[in-house]
């Protein structure tokens, strides 16, 4: 009557909503790979181009390859069969490297390298050496020896081995001859906590306790 009686049926459509997903650039340092994370509420998968191409890997964080170039990766995101219009970019910049350090050996037999790093650790035999973490070192022994250098990133380089083969201990003059003269031994370490002394027909004439090797060099 009217048309005032009537009878309405509601269908209800879900609709996907796909979220660009939240993610941060990363350095690297020179040489060494990065794992670039994202957040969001879908599913994803990396590729190395904007658009087109082949997805690398899927999932909410991606482990790069080794990297000598600052290099950017695109995510695509995808949620219940609908796939976002454009790609999020992330970029991995690499640090440039750090520079070789250069060891030598000074005339008191301390290996040493360049003040200008941020942090160091000596290696004797490929083996760290526990404290030693200045830029200079005097080795208590004879084999290969190398330093890692660190920059202000924490990024790191390392040295060419040095092969300790000669006498670690020089001393002058030698001998004696009178009570005003004064030994000096050149290339003492912390493992030397005392020197021993003899005359010329083999007697001990001094036994001398060592207390500070900061120099590498003892006056006796």
């Amino acid at each position: 009557n009217s048309g005032s009686n009537k009878r309405e049926k509601t269908n209800f459509i879900s609709v996907a909503s796909v979220v660009q997903p939240i993610t941060n650039n990363q350095n690297v340092c020179y040489g060494t790979s990065a794992t670039l994370k994202i957040t969001g509420n879908a599913e994803y998968n990396w590729y190395t181009e904007p658009s087109g191409g082949t997805s690398i890997h899927r999932g909410t964080s991606f482990t790069t390859p080794n990297l000598t170039n600052s290099t950017t990766y695109y995510i695509e995101s995808s949620l219940f069969n609908c796939t976002s219009t454009m790609r999020t970019e992330v970029t991995a910049n690499v640090i440039d490297a750090i520079e070789k350090p250069t060891l030598v050996m000074n005339d008191n037999n301390n290996l040493s390298v360049s003040q200008n790093y941020s942090s160091y650790q000596w290696y004797y035999n490929q083996i760290k050496i526990d404290n030693a973490i200045q830029s200079a070192y005097t080795p208590n022994e004879k084999g290969s020896y190398y330093v890692e250098v660190f920059d202000e990133n924490g990024c790191s380089n390392i040295s060419n081995s040095f092969d300790v083969n000669i006498e670690l201990l020089s001393y002058f003059p030698n001998p004696i001859f009178n009570s005003e003269e004064f030994l000096y031994i050149n290339g003492v370490s912390i493992k030397d906590n005392n020197i021993t002394i003899f005359n010329l027909s083999g007697q001990k004439v001094l036994d001398y306790s060592v207390l500070d090797i900061s120099t590498g060099q003892q006056k006796i």
